[in-house]
This record gives structure tokens, C-alpha cells and sequence, in this order.
């Protein structure tokens, strides 16, 4: 029977002799480079990656943003060059539609056509305004019954002088009575709802 031999240990000057073989430091250097790569890939490159990756987010972002200010400057400078070539007739609209009602201009419109028309004013009242409406999207507007005196032809160039006039008004109903039978000329008792808008 052979005997069992257990095999020893290298010595230590045995392996700094393997250590110092040109293919030990090969594999040596590749070992520590892929440590010091791997660590500098951890700890430089990767934070890096996400930084600009997130830029890049941010980047698409704003891009998209500066695309929505673009078209919304353009629109503001189209509105403002629009704006320009009217600021000296806005007084216009200003008088069209108040900001208040300004019951008075509605008064004296009707009065001054009337007047200019040989119309006999007999009865003139609001029927309907609301002070306190809280609503500022739509027109607000108010109702003034007038009874006049006329002839059919003057009543028909009252209504064409109040359309013309720059303060915004409709005739929103017209009942007439004619009192005597005949001609065109014949006195017409005639009740006018008129309507005037404000915001």
C-alpha cells in the first residue's frame, strides 16, 4: 500500500516568485482596473448619466413650453397691433356699451329723436334694471316703456334715428292704436318697449 501524502503549502517566497511572472501582473492590473473603473463608473459617470438624462427631460419640457409662449406672444401682439389701429375711436364702444347704465343717455336719445321726428312724448318709465347683478359675462340691459304720439311716417324715422345712435338700444316691441281713420299722416297712439345694453 502506497501512503497518503497531503500536500503543502506554497511558501511565501514561492508566491511573490509567481507574483512577479509577467502573466500574474497582467492579470493584477486587469483585476485593479476593473475595481477602480468599476468604482469610478459608480461613483462619477453614473450621477452624471442621470443629470443629463434629466436634462434631456427638462430639455423636451421646455421645449414644448417655449413653443406655447411663442404662439401666446404672437396672439398678445396681434391683439395689441389690433388694439393700435382703434385706440382713438375705443371712446366709441365706450359709449355703445357702458359700464353702468347711464339711464340719462338713454332719456335724452329718446327725447332728442323724438323731438327731431315731431313725436309727442306722453309717458316714459324703466320697467326693468338691476343694480346689483353680481353677472359680468353677458350684456345687462333695461327696459323703458314710452308712449308717443305720431304719425306712421315719423314713427318710422324715430326708430331709424335711435338705431343710429351710439349708444347700443333695440326696439323690442311696438303697439300701436290709431285714433282717427284715414291718411298716412293720422295720429297714432304707440307704446314702445325699448331696451338698452350695458355690461
Amino acid at each position: 500500500m502506497r501512503e497518503k501524502t497531503t500536500p503543502q503549502l506554497p511558501s511565501f517566497k514561492h508566491l511573490i516568485s509567481l507574483l512577479n511572472e509577467k502573466r500574474a501582473k497582467d492579470y493584477t492590473y486587469a483585476t485593479l482596473f476593473f475595481i477602480i473603473f468599476s468604482i469610478f463608473i459608480t461613483f462619477a459617470i453614473r450621477p452624471s448619466l442621470t443629470t443629463a438624462l434629466e436634462l434631456s427631460a427638462q430639455e423636451k419640457t421646455l421645449s414644448s413650453v417655449d413653443k406655447k409662449y411663442e404662439l401666446l406672444i404672437g396672439q398678445i401682439v396681434q391683439i395689441q397691433s389690433a388694439l393700435e389701429q382703434v385706440r382713438d375711436r375705443l371712446y366709441v364702444v365706450d359709449e355703445a356699451l357702458p359700464t353702468q347704465p347711464y339711464l340719462n343717455i338713454i332719456m335724452r336719445d329718446i327725447q332728442k329723436s323724438a323731438i327731431a321726428n315731431n313725436i309727442v312724448i306722453k309717458n316714459i318709465n324703466v320697467q326693468r334694471i338691476n343694480l346689483v347683478d353680481t353677472k359680468k359675462n353677458d350684456f345687462r340691459s333695461m327696459m323703458v316703456n314710452v308712449d308717443l304720439t305720431a304719425s306712421f311716417g315719423d314713427y318710422a324715422k324715430f326708430e331709424r334715428d335711435m338705431v343710429r345712435q351710439r349708444r347700443l338700444k333695440n326696439i323690442k316691441s311696438v303697439s300701436i292704436d290709431r285714433t282717427a281713420v284715414g291718411s298716412e299722416s293720422a295720429t297714432l297712439q304707440i307704446q314702445a318697449v325699448i331696451e338698452g345694453y350695458y355690461l
